[in-house]
């Protein structure tokens, strides 16, 4: 099973866009690969360098990846305004897990949002879930939570846009589902940015979201029981803080 998660304001990015802050290049340095490796894969155009792994699945992604070197002189390197995979790996051990999120959003003031997909993500979620079909594993959509100083007429009319279009490719697709039709707002306090929850309201959408799967009828036993010790370590996140 494959758990998508995505933040519904990312996706009205071009590919002009991506190339021009050259994303796909932060996003190998950001994987541990060479900065070598990293200009040599912003030249290149595969959907494989579309997905995008979480920093929880770093290590899989590595092993599967053929342009990571597992070399530990590679793996101590700085890259960019991102530290060494080694240092990332030991802060995140030191953060249960995660990359806790400080800041605290201070927006007080509506905020209109474009949330329409351009045709090049389309075409990239389509090739994601040609590969999905292919081998042959479930995957569910999930959109992140959206604060609700968002959730303005004008974001709430591009987001029925954009939820008709991810509707659409989904429909081709036997495998794929969206888990939560109607998207989720949340309080401005739940945010440390616009895109970025504070520990305890990650912790709450990690519970939901895993709930949500585990409602779901295409839920195999072994899956349920990973789920629920996902629930069990929640609820002690919960309780240690």
């Amino acid at each position: 099973m494959i758990v998508y998660h995505y933040a519904p304001h990312d996706l009205r990015y071009t590919a002009a866009d991506l190339a021009e802050w050259q994303f796909r290049r932060s996003m190998f340095l950001w994987l541990a690969a060479s900065d070598g490796q990293a200009v040599a894969a912003e030249l290149r155009d595969s959907p494989q360098f579309r997905l995008l792994p979480s920093q929880r699945f770093r290590n899989a992604a590595q092993g599967r990846l053929f342009f990571v070197s597992g070399h530990q002189r590679n793996l101590s390197l700085p890259r960019g305004l991102f530290g060494s995979h080694n240092e990332l790996v030991a802060e995140v051990s030191d953060q249960d897990g995660f990359l806790q999120e400080v800041n605290k959003d201070e927006t007080e003031q509506p905020r209109d949002l474009d949330l329409t997909m351009p045709e090049s993500q389309e075409v990239a979620f389509d090739e994601l879930l040609d590969y999905v079909d292919e081998i042959g594993v479930p995957i569910f959509f999930v959109s992140n939570p959206l604060p609700e100083y968002s959730k303005t007429r004008a974001t709430l009319e591009s987001l029925r846009m954009q939820q008709r279009q991810l509707k659409r490719i989904t429909a081709r697709h036997e495998r794929a589902e969206i888990l939560f039709p109607e998207q989720r707002f949340l309080p401005r306090e739940s945010f440390a940015t616009l895109n970025h929850l504070r520990p305890l309201s990650a912790v709450v959408n990690s519970k939901e979201v895993a709930m949500a799967l585990l409602s779901a009828r295409t839920m195999s036993s072994a899956t349920d029981a990973f789920l629920l010790s996902l629930l069990a370590k929640s609820k002690s996140l919960s309780a240690k803080r």
